[in-house]
């Protein structure tokens, strides 16, 4: 193969990449993240993270939707069970300076797409403190009605492999898209409680283990970037937009 076709392949290469790049970091207006686990209980808690995701998107109207994915990755990249069987069941935030809640999105309210019957969720929970949350620095304090858990049957109602839940806030007087993102940086970077910037998010899983009889506590973190490389690598049939709407 002559050397005028091979650069010719590697910047078709480059550009299509480029395209990639472009679409998922502005089109969608939307930001990715993943979860790493406060808590062992269950010994594959580290396993259990790598099927969790938050989709953060500009919703529009001086609204952010926050979308958690029970996902499970293929396990022909990952050497896990894909997935392992577990129920999010109860969302917690940190914060009170950015948003507030409006809206929790399912089968009770306006239905999302893709239709998730299974899933059945309200605002408060129960625990209402995030377990394991009193191990973090600073530790995790829920803010007052910025949480969720699923109705009873609570790992039924769940959010189980394959499904998704929705939760709209409103943009509490003078915030942004951008200042949503930004506290949740400098939740990763500077939690600091006071004055209350950061924004944390965090998820209690249930049901899962050899006889599902374990739970953990999973804190938000960014996405690994082998993860975006990952999808990159997948190409256009592996890629799938995924919107509440």
């Amino acid at each position: 193969m002559s050397a005028s076709r091979i650069n010719k392949r590697y910047m078709d290469l480059v550009s299509l990449v480029f395209v990639f790049v472009v679409i998922l970091s502005t089109a969608a207006r939307a930001e990715l993240y993943g979860f790493a686990p406060i808590s062992n209980n269950s010994t594959i808690s580290g396993q259990m993270a790598a099927q969790l995701s938050l989709e953060v998107t500009d919703y529009g109207s001086g609204q952010v939707l926050f979308t958690f994915y029970n996902d499970g990755p293929s396990s022909s990249i990952y050497d896990i069970p894909s997935p392992i069987e577990s129920s999010i069941t109860d969302v917690y935030f940190d914060d009170g300076a950015l948003v507030t809640l409006a809206e929790i999105f399912d089968v009770d309210s306006v239905i999302p797409y893709p239709v998730y019957p299974g899933v059945d969720f309200e605002q408060f929970a129960s625990p209402p403190d995030l377990p394991g949350g009193n191990t973090l620095l600073p530790p995790f304090e829920v803010s007052a009605g910025f949480l969720a858990d699923s109705e009873k049957p609570i790992a039924a109602n769940g959010v189980n492999p394959g499904e998704a839940l929705g939760i709209l806030f409103t943009f509490a007087t003078g915030k942004t898209f951008d200042d949503v993102i930004t506290g949740i940086e400098l939740g990763f970077t500077n939690p600091i409680p006071e004055p209350d910037l950061s924004l944390r998010i965090a998820l209690r899983i249930q049901s899962y283990g050899e006889d599902n009889e374990f739970s953990d506590g999973f804190i938000l973190t960014p996405v690994p970037g082998a993860v975006v490389l990952g999808i990159l690598g997948l190409g256009v049939a592996g890629i799938k937009l995924r919107k509440f709407a």
